[in-house]
């Protein structure tokens, strides 16, 4: 028998490998990025004018976050939600804007859902040992039909108000809980492209975790290109890559975060409406637009397409058959998609690595024939790249939209904690 539980994180990967190059040519990118939330963000825009200050911006970036997390995180025990969760039920209890605004957005989404996307699932998250209370060195058992019912007896949207005026949330249901990590990184991005917007930044991409928005185009003119991962269990490989404007992209999958049990594989993504993990062969979702994706993902390959196309939702599904992944869109889907038939990166992709790596091969050998000369190690832990810096002063490592933390040699060099909110 079997029993394994593998967890590692998932989503739209910020495609960069263009920016990588043209940051080597002295591109006009700057790139901001740290840890948050239990994961990193990643920022990267055009600025024309060399006044942008990297120190204050990025401050007002972390300050942000912090308020952000601090309201909304299951993580900190003082912390808006946990707070909320451990209230009595029949209160009104104050929160900020913040807080009563997500919590708006998830219930509008539940409402229209019918319960497939549902903040208060979090008994039985916990109860298929997922989320903030999981134990990766505890083995897994599946829990039994009467377990879950009594699990699911603690759960649901509807037992929960929000008002916005005073902002407040309150329960029917002692022991009623919710958890927004389906919906805060999202809502987390849109503040940070605020404070950009503020600064007069208005080409840029931002991300947080796998959510992702981007506004204008890159300095050459085109788009930015976003990554779209393939929900293969076993390698991690694009699925294609897809081009946005001004727009936010999500994506949701059960590839990444799942326990095995005598053959048998369970997705942290939790149907709410019968309290177990999702077992259809829709594997992942991509969506432009923000905290939809799971909705998606739980009512399945047929169900969940068609409600995406009657709330006019562009969705990219992502489904698997014993023949491979296959790939199947809505009507409103109309930004430009890339892939080939078996799900690898497009060939464009293969020309800008091959460019990458004759780029990082010519830098690579320049410092070696400098440590041979001086008689110098190679600085950093990735083949000396943090040590190699363009005519800005800035490191390589920075030119990615996600650099190895080991790399980057700045606040990221802290291994994100598996968790979110």
């Amino acid at each position: 028998m079997m029993n394994r539980s593998l967890i590692r994180s998932a989503g739209v990967v910020a495609f960069s490998l263009y920016l990588f190059v043209a940051a080597t040519f002295g591109s006009d990118l700057v790139a901001l990025s740290g840890n948050t939330m239990g994961t990193t963000y990643s920022i990267k825009f055009h600025a024309v004018d060399d006044a942008i200050a990297r120190e204050p911006l990025q401050s007002k970036i972390d300050l942000r976050l912090k308020e952000i997390d601090g309201r909304m995180s299951t993580y900190q025990p003082q912390s808006e939600v946990s707070r909320f969760n451990r209230a009595a039920a029949g209160i009104w209890f104050p929160v900020s804007d913040d807080t009563a605004s997500v919590v708006a957005v998830a219930q509008d989404i539940a409402r229209k859902s019918g319960g497939a996307f549902d903040i208060t699932v979090g008994p039985l998250v916990r109860l298929w040992n997922f989320g903030a209370a999981s134990d990766p060195t505890k083995g897994f058992v599946p829990p039994s039909a009467e377990q879950i019912r009594a699990a699911q007896a603690t759960v649901g949207f509807e037992r929960l108000e929000v008002r916005a005026q005073p902002p407040a949330l309150r329960k029917s249901l002692d022991g009623l809980e919710i958890d927004l990590s389906g919906i805060a990184k999202g809502f987390a991005v849109d503040r940070l492209c605020e404070i950009l917007q503020a600064h007069q930044l208005d080409r840029y991409m931002v991300e947080i975790g796998g959510e992702v928005r981007v506004s204008g185009t890159r300095s050459d003119g085109q788009r930015w290109t976003v990554g779209v991962e393939s929900p293969d269990r076993n390698a991690r490989r694009l699925q294609g890559t897809v081009r946005p404007l001004n727009s936010a992209i999500a994506s949701s999958g059960d590839y990444r975060i799942y326990h095995e049990y005598d053959g048998v594989v369970y997705s942290h993504t939790i149907d709410p409406r019968s309290g177990r993990p999702i077992r259809h062969e829709l594997a992942a979702v991509t969506i432009l637009a923000d905290a939809l994706a799971t909705a998606v993902l739980v009512l399945g390959p047929v169900e969940g397409k068609q409600w995406a196309e009657e709330h006019g939702i562009a969705a990219l599904l992502f489904s698997r058959s014993p023949e491979g992944t296959t790939t199947t869109r809505t009507s409103h889907f109309n930004v430009p998609f890339v892939t080939d038939h078996r799900g690898n990166a497009p060939a464009k992709f293969g020309r800008v690595l091959l460019t990458s790596i004759i780029v990082f091969a010519i830098a690579l050998v320049g410092m070696s024939i400098g440590v041979i000369v001086s008689n110098r190690r190679l600085k950093g832990s990735c083949g000396g790249l943090a040590g190699l810096k363009d005519e800005r002063g800035k490191t390589l490592c920075d030119a990615c939209s996600n650099p190895s933390p080991d790399c980057a040699g700045n606040d990221a060099t802290q291994k994100s904690r598996d968790r979110s909110p």
